[in-house]
């Protein structure tokens, strides 16, 4: 039995899941940005190794279709030559960060702070995630999230569990 036959997790580059169309394998683009050459290598990618289908998951990753297991080596060549693949599985999983595609510095800077705080954390369940929506007017409101960093009317940043109001 290979890993990605086993179900219940949240799927990876590095620890696809199978699906109906073959491996779906999810991309957490760093800090949640991609450069136009991460873009366009990643729609090369579906197209030379899965099905040339890409899913924008809940938590604003993407996903590749119907990569096979002869092809996903591969693909992690290729993944890896753009600094999309994480060293290992776990630190992959780490990764569950949505960031407002209207960041300032303090935004980037919080990201960067958590990302690297989460690889020294306790181990959080694999679906637990967070969202920096810290722009002047929230737009992440939808997104899944367990914590969210959003502004206060007064511009102070706060931190709040999902589901509640403060």
């Amino acid at each position: 039995m290979t890993a990605w036959e086993i179900k219940g997790w949240c799927p990876g580059a590095l620890r696809p899941m199978q699906s109906g169309d073959g491996l779906v394998v999810r991309i957490r683009p760093p800090m949640g940005r991609l450069t136009p050459q991460q873009a366009q290598a990643i729609a090369k990618a579906a197209e030379t190794h899965g099905n040339g289908i890409i899913d924008l998951s809940a938590r604003a990753n993407l996903q590749l279709r119907g990569v096979t297991e002869a092809s996903h080596p591969r693909l992690i060549e290729d993944l890896s030559a753009q600094g999309l693949i994480d060293p290992d599985i776990e630190t992959e999983s780490l990764r569950n960060v949505i960031v407002t595609p209207f960041r300032d510095a303090e935004t980037t800077a919080l990201a960067a702070t958590l990302t690297a705080a989460l690889t020294r954390m306790p181990k959080l369940p694999g679906k637990f995630g967070f969202a920096l929506d810290t722009g002047l007017h929230p737009v992440l409101t939808d997104a899944s999230a367990d914590v969210r960093f959003e502004r206060a009317e007064d511009g102070q940043l706060i931190l709040r569990p999902e589901g509640h109001p403060l």
